[in-house]
C-alpha cells in the first residue's frame, strides 16, 4: 500500500513523524498510568508494516540494530550517572547475584517451553529465543522505576540489575550466534576468548573511559555542543570496547558510574577537577535516546510476520508473561531471606521485569544469519507485550497496596544495607515530594527522631 503522490522517502518520513508523535503521547500516558510506551510504538509498527505494507522490514533491517544498540548504550550510560558510590558498594553483590540467577533461570524456562511448543524441536531458535527474552529491558524497567518515586537505594538496585542483565544477555546471545550459525565453527581458543573477555574488558574499558571523560570533556561541558560531544564519546567508547572483544554496553554503564563518583575517583587520580554532569548534558541525552528508541520500537513492529500462532503457543506466552515476573519475585524473596535485601522491596523487583528494547535488538540480529529466524518475531513481540502488560498490572497492584502496609524508609539492621542508612535518609528527605510508590519512604521507623529541616 502506498499513498498517491508521495515518494518512498517522504512516506517513510511521514510515518516516522507519526511514530515520534505517538511516542510523546505514549510517554505521557506511561507517566500517568505506568503503561510502557513500547506497546503503542510496536503496535504502530505492526499497522504500518505487515498490516498496511507502508514500510517494509527489508528497508529497515540494516539500520534497526544500529539504532537499537545506540539507545541501549545511551540509556545505560545515563543510568550509571545516577549511581552514588555508597549505595553502589552495598548493592552491587546482591544486584549481580539477582541479575545472574534471574537471567539464567528465565533463559532455561523460556528456551525449554519454546523448544516444546513454539519452534517444535528447533534447538537453535529456541536457545536464541530464550537468550533474547530472558533479560528484562533497561529501557523499560529504568523509566518505570524512575516514575514510581522509589527510594534511591531501590531505584539504584533496579538500574544496576537492568544494566547487568542487558550486558549478560547481549554477551550470551552474541556467543550463541557465533556457535549456532552454519559458518560458526569456532576453535576452542576463539570460543574461550568470546566467553571470557566481554565482561572484564567491558569493566576495564568503562573505568578507563570514565576517567578520560573526567580529565577532558568535563572541562568543556559548559560550551556549545558539549552534550553531543559526550554522546559521541560514549558511542566511541562502545566501539573501541567491541574492538577489543569487550561488552560495549557494560563499558557505557561503568563509565557512567565512574563519572557519577568523580569525588571518589579524585582520591586516586588527583589531577581530575571537581565536576558534576551539567543538567543540559543529561537533558540532551534523554531527548536523543527517546528519539532513537521510538524509531527502533516502531521498526520492531514492521518485522512481525502475521500468522496464527495457535492456542498452545498463546497459552505458553501468557504463562511466560506472568511466570517471568514470578521468577524475579522468587529470587528477590530468596535474597531477602539471606538478609541482602529488604522484604518490602520484593514486590517492586518482581514487577519491573518487562521485556522491550534489549530483547527486540537481539531478535533482529539473527534474521540474516539463522535460517527461519523471522519466526522469532511474532512470539517475541507477543511476549514483550505480555510481560509489559503483566508488569503494568503487577506495579499497579503493588502501588495500591503500598499505602496500606508499613514500608521501610531505611534499611533494617539485618538487611545487609544498614551501612548506607545515613545517606539514604538524607536523599529520602531531598526526594520526599516525589510521587509515592512501592519502596518509597512514607513513614519513619518507630522511635526514630525527626530529621529536622532540610539543609
Amino acid at each position: 500500500m502506498s499513498l498517491p503522490g508521495i515518494s518512498g522517502t517522504a512516506l517513510f518520513l511521514l510515518v516516522a513523524g507519526i511514530a515520534l508523535l505517538v511516542a510523546v503521547g505514549a510517554n505521557a500516558f506511561a507517566g500517568r498510568y505506568k503503561v510502557p510506551d513500547a506497546l503503542w510504538l510496536i503496535a504502530l509498527g505492526v499497522i504500518a508494516g505487515p498490516v498496511l505494507s507502508v514500510v517494509s522490514s527489508s528497508s529497515v533491517l540494516v539500520v534497526a540494530p544500529v539504532i537499537g544498540t545506540a539507545v541501549l548504550v545511551i540509556i545505560l550510560f545515563d543510568a550509571g550517572l545516577d549511581m552514588e558510590g555508597a549505595i553502589l558498594r552495598t548493592l552491587l553483590p546482591s544486584a549481580v547475584f539477582f541479575a545472574v540467577v534471574t537471567y539464567v533461570s528465565s533463559v532455561v524456562v523460556v528456551s525449554a517451553l519454546a523448544y516444546a511448543f513454539l519452534f517444535h524441536g528447533d534447538l537453535a531458535l529456541s536457545l536464541f529465543f530464550g537468550a533474547a527474552l530472558g533479560a528484562s529491558s533497561g529501557a523499560v524497567a529504568i523509566p518505570i522505576a524512575n516514575q514510581l518515586g522509589l527510594l534511591p537505594s531501590l531505584r539504584g538496585f533496579v538500574h544496576l540489575d537492568a544494566g547487568i542483565e542487558d550486558a549478560i544477555a547481549i554477551v550470551f546471545a552474541s556467543i550463541l550466534l557465533l556457535t549456532v550459525t552454519p559458518s560458526g565453527n569456532l576453535s576452542s581458543v576463539d570460543f574461550a576468548l568470546a566467553l571470557a573477555l566481554p565482561i572484564p574488558v567491558g569493566i576495564v574499558a568503562g573505568i578507563l573511559g570514565g576517567i578520560i571523560w573526567l580529565l577532558t570533556l568535563s572541562r568543556w561541558q559548559n560550551r556549545s555542543y558539549a552534550a553531543l560531544a559526550t554522546l559521541g564519546y560514549v558511542l566511541l567508547l562502545y566501539g573501541v570496547t567491541k574492538l577489543f572483544l569487550g561488552s560495549g554496553i557494560l563499558a557505557a554503564l561503568v563509565a557512567g558510574i565512574v563519572i557519577a563518583n568523580a569525588a571518589g575517583i579524585r582520591r586516586l587520580v588527583r589531577w581530575i577537577r571537581p565536576t558534576a554532569v551539567h543538567p543540559t548534558v543529561r537533558a540532551v541525552q534523554t531527548e536523543v535516546a527517546f528519539l532513537f528508541r521510538a524509531l527502533f520500537l516502531f521498526f520492531v513492529g514492521t518485522f512481525v510476520v502475521l500468522v496464527n500462532p495457535g492456542i498452545a503457543a498463546v497459552l505458553v506466552l501468557v504463562t511466560l508473561s506472568v511466570g517471568l515476573l514470578g521468577i524475579r519475585y522468587a529470587v528477590a524473596v530468596a535474597l531477602s531471606h539471606a538478609h541482602r535485601l529488604e522484604l518490602t522491596w520484593t514486590p517492586t523487583l518482581g514487577g519491573v521485569g518487562g521485556r522491550g528494547l534489549t530483547s527486540a535488538v537481539l531478535l533482529v540480529l539473527p534474521i540474516s544469519v539463522i535460517p527461519g529466524a523471522e519466526s522469532l518475531f511474532l512470539p517475541g513481540v507477543l511476549l514483550i507485550i505480555g510481560t509489559d502488560v503483566a508488569m503494568t498490572v503487577w506495579v499497579w497492584i503493588a502501588s495500591r497496596r503500598a499505602p496500606d502496609r508499613p514500608t521501610v524508609g531505611a534499611p533494617s539492621a539485618d538487611s545487609g544495607l544498614a551501612e548506607v542508612r545515613p545517606l539514604l535518609e538524607r536523599i529520602a528527605r531531598e526526594d520526599e515530594e516525589r510521587a509515592r510508590g512501592p519502596g518509597i519512604l512514607d513513614r519513619r521507623e518507630p522511635g526514630s527522631a525527626d530529621p529536622g529541616p532540610r539543609d
